[in-house]
This record gives structure tokens, sequence and C-alpha cells, in this order.
């Protein structure tokens, strides 16, 4: 009769121990896609800082600021298509140009 009652609380016990083992197991998991979006987050970021660092510059070696007005370099060397874009990002205020800096700023906000 005690055995039935020990393998029955051995049993119990066994379960437990499964299900806490589960438990940690999920948190584990858990956490390691929480930090797993932390650092992908971050390096999106990362990427679109550079990527708008790159433009930047590019936009400035390309386009000069007269008049109160976007124009492009004579030494620039792009398409029309390409240089409109730019010119109506200029004008809906997605680039702008810093007067105390003396060059165009993508606005990121």
């Amino acid at each position: 009769m005690t055995t039935n009652i020990d393998n029955e609380k051995e049993k119990q016990e066994e379960e437990e121990e499964k299900k806490k083992l589960e438990q940690f197991e999920k948190e584990q998991y858990e956490r390691e896609i929480e930090q797993a979006f932390y650092y992908y987050t971050e390096m999106a970021e990362k990427i679109h800082n550079l990527a708008v660092e790159i433009i930047n510059e590019w936009i400035n070696r390309n386009f000069k600021y007269e008049k109160g007005d976007i124009t492009i370099r004579k030494r620039a060397k792009i398409d029309k298509e390409l240089a409109t874009l730019i010119a109506k990002a200029y004008y809906y205020g997605i680039i702008n140009y810093d007067n105390e800096k003396k060059k165009f700023i993508i606005n990121t906000e």
C-alpha cells in the first residue's frame, strides 16, 4: 500500500519538475526573442542612420543652395529624374538647408 502512495508522490514530483522545466524553457525562449528584437532594432537604426548620412553627403556633393533654392552643381552627373525627385523632396520639406552648417540635411522626423 505504501508503495502505491510513494509511486503517486514520485509521479506528482516528476510532473511538477517537468512543468517547472517547461516553464523555465519557455521564459528563456521569450528572453532570447526579446534580446534578438532589441539587437535587430538597434542594427536597423544604425543602418538607417548610415543611409541618411550617405544620402546627405551625396546630396551636398551634387547640389547647392542658391537664392533660397536647390540647384544642381555643374560638375554633378545625375539623371534628370533623380534630380527632379531631390528637388521635390526639398520643396516638400523632406530635405532642408541648414544655413549654419551650410549643407543640406534630410529631415528624418
